[in-house]
C-alpha cells in the first residue's frame, strides 16, 4: 500500500514537471481528493521549485547509515557479475552481495557504520555452517535485523524471503537429480564395458 502511494506522488510529479509550461495541464492533473485549488497550486509550486529536489536528496541522504556502491546497477546484477567472476558461484551468499554492494572499488568500506556492520556479518557468518544459508537468520539479518515485509535485502526489487527459499530448494532438488543421473550413467557405462 505504501509503495503504491509513493509511486503515485511519483508519477504525478513527473507529469507536473512534464507539463510544467502548460498551467491548465497541470490544473487537469489536481486529484479529486484535493479539495481547493490554493491548496493544489501550492503543491505544484513547491514540485516545481528548484529548491525541493536539492532539499529532498539531501534529506534523504542524511538518513543513510550505511549507502551502497551499486550505483544503478543493484544488487541482482551484482550478484550475476560476482558468479561470473567466481570459481564456485553456488557458493555466493546474500551476506557476500551485501558487502560488496557496500565497499569501494579497493575493497575498504565507505564508513565506520558500514565497517563494523561488515566485520560482524563476516564473523557471524564464520560461525555458521558451511551451506546453510537460510535468509531468515544469515549474517545480514544478524547484524541488520529482520527483514521488512515485502522485501530482502541485498537481493534487488520484488524479491521476498519465501521466493528465494523455494528458488534455493528447487536448485538443490535439481542438483540431487543431476548427480542421480551421473551416477546411473557411468554405472551403465561400466555395465556395457563389461559386456
Amino acid at each position: 500500500m505504501g509503495k503504491s502511494w509513493g509511486d503515485y506522488r511519483t508519477r504525478l510529479t513527473t507529469d507536473i514537471y512534464k507539463s510544467n509550461v502548460d498551467t491548465e495541464a497541470i490544473d487537469s492533473l489536481k486529484p479529486d481528493s484535493v479539495q481547493s485549488i490554493e491548496e493544489w497550486q501550492q503543491f505544484v509550486t513547491n514540485r516545481l521549485s528548484d529548491d525541493y529536489k536539492r532539499e529532498k536528496c539531501q534529506e534523504l541522504r542524511k538518513k543513510q547509515k550505511m549507502p551502497h556502491t551499486t550505483s544503478r546497477k543493484g544488487y541482482a546484477r551484482l550478484e550475476d557479475e560476482m558468479r561470473k567472476k567466481s570459481d564456485a558461484p553456488d557458493f555466493i551468499t546474500r551476506v557476500d552481495v551485501w558487502i560488496e554492494g557496500h565497499m569501494r572499488k579497493g575493497g575498504k568500506p565507505l564508513n565506520d557504520v558500514t565497517e563494523e556492520a561488515v566485520k560482524q556479518m563476516k564473523e557471524y557468518t564464520k560461525t555458521q555452517p558451511k551451506g546453510t544459508s537460510s535468509l531468515r537468520d544469515d549474517g545480514v539479518t544478524h547484524v541488520l535485523g529482520p527483514e521488512r515485509k515485502g522485501r530482502v535485502r541485498g537481493l534487488g526489487f520484488g524479491a521476498t524471503i519465501s521466493k528465494i527459499e523455494a528458488n534455493g530448494f528447487q536448485r538443490v532438488q535439481a542438483k540431487r537429480v543431476e548427480e542421480i543421473v551421473k551416477e546411473r550413467v557411468e554405472q551403465i557405462k561400466h555395465e556395457m564395458k563389461m559386456k
